[in-house]
Protein backbone atom coordinates (compact mmCIF):
# COMPACT_ATOMS: atom_id res chain seq x y z
CA UNK A 1 0.00 0.00 0.00
CA UNK A 2 1.36 3.66 -0.59
CA UNK A 3 1.78 4.39 3.06
CA UNK A 4 4.57 6.88 2.30
CA UNK A 5 6.05 8.88 -0.67
CA UNK A 6 8.28 6.56 -1.64
CA UNK A 7 5.89 3.71 -1.43
CA UNK A 8 3.57 5.54 -3.48
CA UNK A 9 6.05 6.27 -5.92
CA UNK A 10 7.08 2.35 -6.11
CA UNK A 11 2.48 2.38 -6.74
CA UNK A 12 3.26 4.41 -9.61
CA UNK A 13 6.10 3.55 -11.30
CA UNK A 14 4.26 -0.25 -12.02
CA UNK A 15 1.26 1.95 -12.84
CA UNK A 16 3.36 3.39 -15.28
CA UNK A 17 4.08 -0.34 -16.77
CA UNK A 18 1.60 -0.70 -19.45
CA UNK A 19 2.05 0.98 -21.83
CA UNK A 20 -0.68 -0.34 -24.09
CA UNK A 21 -4.37 0.80 -23.32
CA UNK A 22 -6.50 -2.69 -22.96
CA UNK A 23 -3.50 -4.88 -23.20
CA UNK A 24 -1.33 -6.75 -20.63
CA UNK A 25 2.23 -5.98 -20.46
CA UNK A 26 3.98 -7.96 -22.75
CA UNK A 27 6.28 -10.23 -21.52
CA UNK A 28 4.12 -10.79 -18.63
CA UNK A 29 0.82 -13.20 -18.29
CA UNK A 30 -2.18 -11.25 -17.37
CA UNK A 31 -1.85 -11.14 -13.79
CA UNK A 32 1.90 -9.41 -14.35
CA UNK A 33 3.80 -12.74 -13.89
CA UNK A 34 7.02 -12.33 -15.66
CA UNK A 35 7.50 -15.19 -18.43
CA UNK A 36 10.99 -14.23 -18.64
CA UNK A 37 10.70 -14.44 -22.22
CA UNK A 38 13.50 -12.39 -23.78
CA UNK A 39 12.14 -11.25 -26.93
CA UNK A 40 9.25 -9.84 -25.20
CA UNK A 41 11.13 -8.16 -23.06
CA UNK A 42 13.43 -6.56 -25.37
CA UNK A 43 10.26 -5.13 -27.04
CA UNK A 44 9.40 -3.46 -23.68
CA UNK A 45 12.72 -1.92 -23.60
CA UNK A 46 12.12 -0.51 -27.64
CA UNK A 47 8.80 0.84 -26.83
CA UNK A 48 9.22 2.58 -23.36
CA UNK A 49 12.40 4.76 -25.24
CA UNK A 50 9.80 5.88 -28.08
CA UNK A 51 9.30 9.38 -28.07
CA UNK A 52 5.51 11.02 -28.53
CA UNK A 53 6.53 12.40 -32.29
CA UNK A 54 7.93 8.58 -32.85
CA UNK A 55 4.40 6.88 -31.45
CA UNK A 56 2.36 9.42 -33.52
CA UNK A 57 4.37 8.06 -36.61
CA UNK A 58 3.58 4.47 -35.86
CA UNK A 59 0.05 5.14 -34.77
CA UNK A 60 -1.59 8.32 -34.56
CA UNK A 61 -4.44 6.70 -31.45
CA UNK A 62 -1.55 5.75 -29.24
CA UNK A 63 -1.90 7.35 -25.82
CA UNK A 64 1.66 8.35 -25.69
CA UNK A 65 1.39 10.16 -29.08
CA UNK A 66 -0.61 12.86 -27.48
CA UNK A 67 0.22 12.67 -23.46
CA UNK A 68 3.25 12.95 -21.95
CA UNK A 69 4.56 12.43 -17.78
CA UNK A 70 4.88 16.64 -16.59
CA UNK A 71 6.13 15.65 -13.23
CA UNK A 72 8.18 12.40 -12.71
CA UNK A 73 6.88 10.12 -9.28
CA UNK A 74 10.19 11.41 -7.59
CA UNK A 75 8.68 14.70 -7.19
CA UNK A 76 5.68 15.71 -5.40
CA UNK A 77 3.51 18.00 -7.19
CA UNK A 78 1.08 20.02 -4.33
CA UNK A 79 -2.51 19.92 -5.12
CA UNK A 80 -2.79 23.90 -5.40
CA UNK A 81 0.48 23.84 -7.91
CA UNK A 82 -1.56 21.40 -10.22
CA UNK A 83 -4.29 22.96 -10.31
CA UNK A 84 -2.94 26.41 -11.08
CA UNK A 85 -0.73 24.31 -13.91
CA UNK A 86 -4.10 22.95 -15.48
CA UNK A 87 -6.00 26.24 -15.29
CA UNK A 88 -3.23 28.29 -17.27
CA UNK A 89 -3.26 25.14 -19.74
CA UNK A 90 0.23 23.54 -18.75
CA UNK A 91 -1.10 20.27 -18.10
CA UNK A 92 -4.16 18.02 -19.48
CA UNK A 93 -4.90 16.30 -16.30
CA UNK A 94 -3.69 15.30 -12.90
CA UNK A 95 -4.02 12.45 -11.22
CA UNK A 96 -3.91 11.65 -7.24
CA UNK A 97 -2.95 8.29 -5.08
CA UNK A 98 -3.85 8.04 -1.92
CA UNK A 99 -2.32 6.47 0.71
CA UNK A 100 -3.91 3.26 0.54
CA UNK A 101 -5.67 2.73 -2.87
CA UNK A 102 -5.72 -1.01 -1.64
CA UNK A 103 -7.92 -1.73 0.99
CA UNK A 104 -8.84 -4.77 2.98
CA UNK A 105 -11.88 -7.36 3.26
CA UNK A 106 -13.76 -5.11 5.41
CA UNK A 107 -12.33 -1.94 4.82
CA UNK A 108 -13.10 0.56 1.96
CA UNK A 109 -9.83 1.39 -0.26
CA UNK A 110 -9.65 5.34 -1.17
CA UNK A 111 -10.35 6.63 -4.12
CA UNK A 112 -7.69 7.33 -6.94
CA UNK A 113 -8.71 11.12 -8.27
CA UNK A 114 -8.39 12.17 -11.45
CA UNK A 115 -9.04 15.84 -11.83
CA UNK A 116 -9.00 17.26 -15.89
CA UNK A 117 -10.67 20.67 -17.03
CA UNK A 118 -11.91 18.51 -20.33
CA UNK A 119 -13.77 15.46 -19.51
CA UNK A 120 -14.57 14.73 -22.70
CA UNK A 121 -11.30 13.25 -23.97
CA UNK A 122 -11.43 9.86 -22.15
CA UNK A 123 -8.21 8.37 -23.13
CA UNK A 124 -6.07 9.03 -20.33
CA UNK A 125 -8.72 8.39 -18.11
CA UNK A 126 -9.32 4.90 -19.74
CA UNK A 127 -5.61 4.30 -19.60
CA UNK A 128 -4.98 5.04 -16.02
CA UNK A 129 -7.96 2.99 -14.82
CA UNK A 130 -7.03 -0.09 -16.71
CA UNK A 131 -3.28 0.35 -15.26
CA UNK A 132 -4.51 1.46 -11.98
CA UNK A 133 -6.71 -2.13 -12.13
CA UNK A 134 -3.64 -4.00 -12.89
CA UNK A 135 -1.67 -2.90 -10.24
CA UNK A 136 -4.31 -3.27 -8.00
CA UNK A 137 -5.21 -6.82 -8.83
CA UNK A 138 -1.57 -7.83 -7.87
CA UNK A 139 -1.04 -6.19 -4.90
CA UNK A 140 -4.36 -7.62 -3.53
CA UNK A 141 -3.19 -11.02 -4.81
CA UNK A 142 -0.17 -11.07 -2.99
CA UNK A 143 -1.52 -9.80 0.67
CA UNK A 144 -3.89 -12.43 0.00
CA UNK A 145 -1.01 -14.87 -0.44
CA UNK A 146 -2.60 -16.60 -3.44
CA UNK A 147 0.00 -17.58 -6.22
CA UNK A 148 -0.78 -16.76 -9.95
CA UNK A 149 -2.07 -19.82 -10.61
CA UNK A 150 -4.44 -19.91 -8.26
CA UNK A 151 -5.36 -16.19 -8.48
CA UNK A 152 -6.08 -17.08 -12.36
CA UNK A 153 -8.10 -19.78 -11.25
CA UNK A 154 -10.11 -17.92 -9.14
CA UNK A 155 -10.68 -15.10 -11.81
CA UNK A 156 -12.04 -17.90 -14.38
CA UNK A 157 -15.72 -17.14 -15.44
CA UNK A 158 -17.86 -20.20 -16.45
CA UNK A 159 -18.14 -21.76 -19.81
CA UNK A 160 -22.05 -21.37 -21.05
CA UNK A 161 -22.25 -23.72 -23.93
CA UNK A 162 -25.63 -21.97 -25.79
CA UNK A 163 -27.66 -23.98 -27.63
CA UNK A 164 -30.45 -23.78 -30.14
CA UNK A 165 -33.44 -25.80 -29.89
CA UNK A 166 -33.86 -28.42 -33.44
CA UNK A 167 -36.60 -30.28 -32.75
CA UNK A 168 -38.10 -32.97 -30.49
CA UNK A 169 -35.38 -34.70 -29.95
CA UNK A 170 -32.57 -33.17 -27.54
CA UNK A 171 -29.90 -34.86 -30.47
CA UNK A 172 -31.15 -32.40 -32.96
CA UNK A 173 -29.85 -29.20 -30.51
CA UNK A 174 -26.80 -27.76 -31.34
CA UNK A 175 -23.95 -24.53 -30.26
CA UNK A 176 -24.87 -21.52 -31.04
CA UNK A 177 -22.66 -19.87 -33.83
CA UNK A 178 -22.46 -16.39 -35.09
CA UNK A 179 -24.76 -17.08 -37.94
CA UNK A 180 -27.07 -17.34 -34.99
CA UNK A 181 -26.89 -14.80 -33.67
CA UNK A 182 -27.10 -12.60 -37.02
CA UNK A 183 -29.98 -13.95 -37.48
CA UNK A 184 -31.20 -12.78 -34.55
CA UNK A 185 -30.30 -9.40 -35.12
CA UNK A 186 -31.30 -8.91 -39.00
CA UNK A 187 -34.58 -7.81 -38.45
CA UNK A 188 -33.02 -4.74 -37.17
CA UNK A 189 -31.77 -4.19 -40.30
CA UNK A 190 -35.23 -4.65 -42.00
CA UNK A 191 -36.41 -2.19 -39.53
CA UNK A 192 -34.18 0.73 -40.70
CA UNK A 193 -34.87 0.21 -44.34
CA UNK A 194 -38.33 0.01 -43.55
CA UNK A 195 -38.69 3.22 -41.29
CA UNK A 196 -36.29 5.57 -44.06
CA UNK A 197 -38.30 3.96 -46.96
CA UNK A 198 -41.56 4.72 -45.51
CA UNK A 199 -40.93 7.91 -44.76
CA UNK A 200 -38.77 8.75 -47.67
CA UNK A 201 -41.86 7.60 -49.90
CA UNK A 202 -44.49 9.29 -48.07
CA UNK A 203 -42.75 12.11 -47.74
CA UNK A 204 -42.68 12.52 -51.72
CA UNK A 205 -46.46 11.60 -51.65
CA UNK A 206 -47.12 14.79 -49.87
CA UNK A 207 -44.22 16.94 -51.64
CA UNK A 208 -45.96 16.18 -54.77
CA UNK A 209 -49.64 16.94 -53.66
CA UNK A 210 -48.21 20.32 -52.03
CA UNK A 211 -46.38 21.46 -55.69
CA UNK A 212 -49.73 20.13 -57.96
CA UNK A 213 -52.00 22.52 -55.58
CA UNK A 214 -48.98 25.23 -55.74
CA UNK A 215 -49.11 25.47 -59.23
CA UNK A 216 -52.91 25.00 -59.94
CA UNK A 217 -52.15 22.02 -61.76
CA UNK A 218 -54.54 20.46 -59.57
CA UNK A 219 -57.39 22.25 -60.87
CA UNK A 220 -57.10 20.87 -64.56
CA UNK A 221 -57.11 17.56 -62.89
CA UNK A 222 -59.94 17.63 -60.86
CA UNK A 223 -61.74 18.81 -64.24
CA UNK A 224 -61.61 14.91 -65.46
CA UNK A 225 -61.50 13.11 -61.71
CA UNK A 226 -63.20 13.49 -58.90
CA UNK A 227 -60.82 14.21 -55.47
CA UNK A 228 -61.15 11.10 -53.92
CA UNK A 229 -59.91 9.28 -57.72
CA UNK A 230 -57.45 11.96 -57.39
CA UNK A 231 -56.33 10.85 -54.36
CA UNK A 232 -55.92 6.48 -55.02
CA UNK A 233 -54.29 7.59 -57.94
CA UNK A 234 -51.48 9.34 -56.29
CA UNK A 235 -51.53 6.97 -53.63
CA UNK A 236 -50.76 3.88 -56.06
CA UNK A 237 -48.44 5.75 -58.37
CA UNK A 238 -45.86 6.61 -55.48
CA UNK A 239 -46.61 3.70 -53.92
CA UNK A 240 -45.58 1.24 -57.14
CA UNK A 241 -42.56 4.29 -57.20
CA UNK A 242 -41.64 3.13 -53.45
CA UNK A 243 -41.98 -0.75 -54.41
CA UNK A 244 -39.32 0.09 -57.40
CA UNK A 245 -37.01 1.91 -54.81
CA UNK A 246 -37.36 -0.45 -51.92
CA UNK A 247 -36.82 -3.29 -54.16
CA UNK A 248 -33.71 -1.92 -55.42
CA UNK A 249 -32.26 -1.17 -51.56
CA UNK A 250 -33.50 -5.11 -50.89
CA UNK A 251 -31.31 -5.98 -54.15
CA UNK A 252 -28.37 -3.72 -53.08
CA UNK A 253 -28.55 -5.46 -49.57
CA UNK A 254 -28.98 -8.99 -50.10
CA UNK A 255 -25.53 -8.71 -52.93
CA UNK A 256 -23.54 -7.35 -50.15
CA UNK A 257 -24.35 -9.76 -47.64
CA UNK A 258 -23.87 -12.85 -50.07
CA UNK A 259 -20.40 -10.92 -51.57
CA UNK A 260 -18.75 -8.56 -48.87
CA UNK A 261 -18.03 -12.02 -46.37
CA UNK A 262 -16.17 -13.18 -49.18
CA UNK A 263 -14.03 -9.73 -50.54
CA UNK A 264 -13.41 -8.85 -46.97
CA UNK A 265 -11.76 -12.70 -46.08
CA UNK A 266 -14.34 -13.78 -43.66
CA UNK A 267 -14.39 -17.46 -42.53
CA UNK A 268 -16.28 -19.95 -44.65
CA UNK A 269 -18.75 -21.27 -41.83
CA UNK A 270 -19.65 -17.07 -41.61
CA UNK A 271 -23.40 -16.98 -43.47
CA UNK A 272 -24.87 -14.22 -43.96
CA UNK A 273 -27.84 -16.02 -45.95
CA UNK A 274 -30.00 -15.57 -42.89
CA UNK A 275 -29.99 -12.06 -43.03
CA UNK A 276 -32.16 -12.34 -46.52
CA UNK A 277 -34.42 -15.05 -45.66
CA UNK A 278 -37.53 -15.38 -47.37
CA UNK A 279 -39.65 -15.08 -44.24
CA UNK A 280 -37.77 -11.82 -43.64
CA UNK A 281 -38.13 -10.41 -47.44
CA UNK A 282 -41.90 -11.37 -47.33
CA UNK A 283 -42.82 -9.76 -44.00
CA UNK A 284 -40.94 -7.05 -44.80
CA UNK A 285 -42.87 -6.30 -48.12
CA UNK A 286 -46.07 -6.68 -46.28
CA UNK A 287 -45.80 -4.53 -43.46
CA UNK A 288 -44.10 -1.88 -45.71
CA UNK A 289 -47.10 -1.59 -47.81
CA UNK A 290 -49.29 -1.53 -44.46
CA UNK A 291 -47.33 1.18 -42.73
CA UNK A 292 -47.58 2.93 -46.65
CA UNK A 293 -51.02 3.10 -46.73
CA UNK A 294 -51.84 4.44 -43.32
CA UNK A 295 -49.38 7.38 -43.47
CA UNK A 296 -49.85 8.03 -47.17
CA UNK A 297 -53.71 8.53 -46.06
CA UNK A 298 -52.83 11.35 -43.40
CA UNK A 299 -49.56 13.09 -45.26
CA UNK A 300 -52.10 13.24 -48.28
CA UNK A 301 -54.69 14.63 -46.51
CA UNK A 302 -52.12 17.04 -44.73
CA UNK A 303 -50.62 17.96 -47.87
CA UNK A 304 -54.22 18.95 -49.21
CA UNK A 305 -54.01 21.38 -46.75
CA UNK A 306 -50.55 23.15 -47.72
CA UNK A 307 -50.13 26.16 -50.19
CA UNK A 308 -46.13 25.65 -50.21
CA UNK A 309 -43.60 23.15 -48.77
CA UNK A 310 -42.77 25.40 -46.03
CA UNK A 311 -46.37 25.15 -44.46
CA UNK A 312 -46.19 21.07 -45.53
CA UNK A 313 -42.84 21.13 -43.22
CA UNK A 314 -44.95 22.64 -40.15
CA UNK A 315 -47.95 20.34 -40.27
CA UNK A 316 -45.63 16.98 -40.39
CA UNK A 317 -43.61 17.50 -37.31
CA UNK A 318 -46.68 15.20 -35.46
CA UNK A 319 -46.37 12.68 -37.74
CA UNK A 320 -42.50 12.99 -37.70
CA UNK A 321 -42.74 12.43 -33.92
CA UNK A 322 -45.01 9.12 -34.25
CA UNK A 323 -42.03 7.72 -36.49
CA UNK A 324 -39.15 8.49 -34.19
CA UNK A 325 -40.81 6.06 -31.78
CA UNK A 326 -40.38 2.86 -33.15
CA UNK A 327 -36.79 3.96 -34.07
CA UNK A 328 -35.72 4.44 -30.58
CA UNK A 329 -37.55 0.90 -29.65
CA UNK A 330 -35.84 -0.51 -32.36
CA UNK A 331 -32.86 -2.32 -30.34
CA UNK A 332 -34.69 -2.79 -26.99
CA UNK A 333 -37.58 -4.75 -28.49
CA UNK A 334 -34.91 -6.78 -30.53
CA UNK A 335 -33.36 -7.62 -27.37
CA UNK A 336 -36.62 -8.63 -26.06
CA UNK A 337 -38.78 -9.87 -29.07
CA UNK A 338 -41.53 -11.27 -26.62
CA UNK A 339 -41.16 -8.06 -23.17
CA UNK A 340 -43.63 -6.10 -22.54
CA UNK A 341 -42.93 -3.06 -24.49
CA UNK A 342 -42.78 -5.00 -27.67
CA UNK A 343 -46.33 -6.52 -26.93
CA UNK A 344 -47.55 -3.48 -25.93
CA UNK A 345 -46.31 -1.91 -29.32
CA UNK A 346 -47.58 -4.13 -31.80
CA UNK A 347 -51.20 -3.25 -31.10
CA UNK A 348 -50.43 0.51 -31.86
CA UNK A 349 -51.29 1.01 -35.59
CA UNK A 350 -48.57 3.81 -36.13
CA UNK A 351 -45.95 1.38 -34.50
CA UNK A 352 -47.14 -2.16 -35.95
CA UNK A 353 -45.66 -2.40 -39.25
CA UNK A 354 -41.92 -1.82 -37.47
CA UNK A 355 -42.27 -3.68 -34.33
CA UNK A 356 -43.86 -6.41 -36.00
CA UNK A 357 -40.72 -6.58 -38.15
CA UNK A 358 -38.62 -6.41 -35.43
CA UNK A 359 -39.98 -9.53 -33.38
CA UNK A 360 -39.25 -12.19 -36.63
CA UNK A 361 -36.35 -13.00 -35.06
CA UNK A 362 -38.57 -14.86 -32.63
CA UNK A 363 -41.98 -14.59 -34.22
CA UNK A 364 -45.28 -14.85 -32.09
CA UNK A 365 -47.78 -16.71 -32.32
CA UNK A 366 -50.14 -16.63 -35.42
CA UNK A 367 -52.99 -15.04 -33.66
CA UNK A 368 -50.94 -12.15 -32.72
CA UNK A 369 -50.14 -11.76 -36.47
CA UNK A 370 -53.63 -11.94 -37.72
CA UNK A 371 -54.72 -10.11 -35.01
CA UNK A 372 -52.73 -6.75 -35.48
CA UNK A 373 -52.86 -7.18 -39.07
CA UNK A 374 -56.84 -6.52 -38.93
CA UNK A 375 -56.40 -3.77 -36.65
CA UNK A 376 -53.39 -2.33 -38.77
CA UNK A 377 -56.16 -2.71 -42.46
CA UNK A 378 -59.00 -1.61 -40.33
CA UNK A 379 -56.64 1.71 -39.81
CA UNK A 380 -56.18 2.02 -42.93
CA UNK A 381 -59.34 1.82 -43.85
CA UNK A 382 -60.05 4.92 -41.30
CA UNK A 383 -57.11 6.86 -42.14
CA UNK A 384 -57.88 6.81 -45.60
CA UNK A 385 -61.52 7.82 -44.61
CA UNK A 386 -60.33 10.71 -42.59
CA UNK A 387 -57.83 11.43 -45.48
CA UNK A 388 -60.25 11.67 -48.20
CA UNK A 389 -62.32 13.88 -46.69
CA UNK A 390 -59.95 16.46 -45.38
CA UNK A 391 -57.93 16.13 -49.55
CA UNK A 392 -61.73 16.18 -50.92
CA UNK A 393 -62.12 20.23 -49.35
CA UNK A 394 -58.60 20.91 -48.57
CA UNK A 395 -57.50 20.45 -52.40
CA UNK A 396 -59.06 23.45 -54.26
CA UNK A 397 -58.64 25.96 -50.95
CA UNK A 398 -56.46 28.79 -51.02
CA UNK A 399 -54.98 31.60 -48.11
CA UNK A 400 -54.49 30.03 -44.36
CA UNK A 401 -54.32 26.39 -43.76
CA UNK A 402 -57.24 25.92 -41.64
CA UNK A 403 -57.44 25.46 -37.66
CA UNK A 404 -56.86 22.12 -36.13
CA UNK A 405 -60.83 22.59 -34.87
CA UNK A 406 -61.97 23.07 -38.52
CA UNK A 407 -60.04 20.35 -40.15
CA UNK A 408 -62.27 17.73 -37.17
CA UNK A 409 -65.61 19.68 -38.73
CA UNK A 410 -64.69 18.30 -42.08
CA UNK A 411 -64.05 14.77 -40.85
CA UNK A 412 -67.30 14.14 -38.35
CA UNK A 413 -69.01 16.26 -41.61
CA UNK A 414 -71.46 13.63 -43.67
CA UNK A 415 -70.43 13.24 -47.55
CA UNK A 416 -70.40 16.12 -49.26
CA UNK A 417 -68.99 18.21 -46.96
CA UNK A 418 -69.38 21.48 -44.64
CA UNK A 419 -69.12 24.68 -46.36
CA UNK A 420 -66.90 26.97 -45.66
CA UNK A 421 -66.94 31.21 -45.37
CA UNK A 422 -65.47 32.65 -48.46
CA UNK A 423 -63.08 34.37 -45.67
CA UNK A 424 -61.75 31.24 -44.94
CA UNK A 425 -61.22 29.79 -48.43
CA UNK A 426 -60.88 31.13 -51.69
CA UNK A 427 -61.42 28.50 -54.97
CA UNK A 428 -61.17 29.85 -58.42
CA UNK A 429 -64.20 29.55 -60.59
CA UNK A 430 -61.95 27.12 -62.87
CA UNK A 431 -61.99 24.92 -60.35
CA UNK A 432 -65.84 24.79 -59.48
CA UNK A 433 -66.17 21.02 -61.63
CA UNK A 434 -67.86 18.21 -60.57
CA UNK A 435 -68.79 14.88 -62.33
CA UNK A 436 -71.85 13.67 -62.50
CA UNK A 437 -73.89 12.41 -59.61
CA UNK A 438 -71.26 14.28 -57.32
CA UNK A 439 -71.52 17.51 -55.29
CA UNK A 440 -68.88 19.83 -56.16
CA UNK A 441 -66.08 20.71 -53.77
CA UNK A 442 -67.06 24.63 -52.18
Amino acid sequence: RARSASARRSWLDQLLETPVPGAATPGSDPDGTDTGNAGDAAFLTWWRSRTPAEMARLDDDSWRARFRLVHRPDRWTPPAEARANLLADRIFAWIEIPEDPVGAPGREAEPLRYTGANLTNQDLRDWFEDSAARVLERQRRDEAGLSARVYQWVRETPVMDVRTLGGTDASTDRSASVNDVLAQWGPVAFVYILWVSILVVTQMLMTSTVEEKSNKLVEVLLSTLSPLELMTGKMLGIGATGLTIVGTWLGTFALATLGLPALLGAPASLDLGALIAPAYLGAFVVYFLLGYFFYAALLCGLGALCNSLKEAQTLIIPIQGLLIVPLMTMIPIARDPSGTLATLLSWVPPFTPFVMMNRAAQPPSAWVYGGTTLLMILSIAAALWAGAKIFRIGILMTGQPPRLREVLRWIAAPVGGPRHSPATAAVPASSAHAREGEQAAP
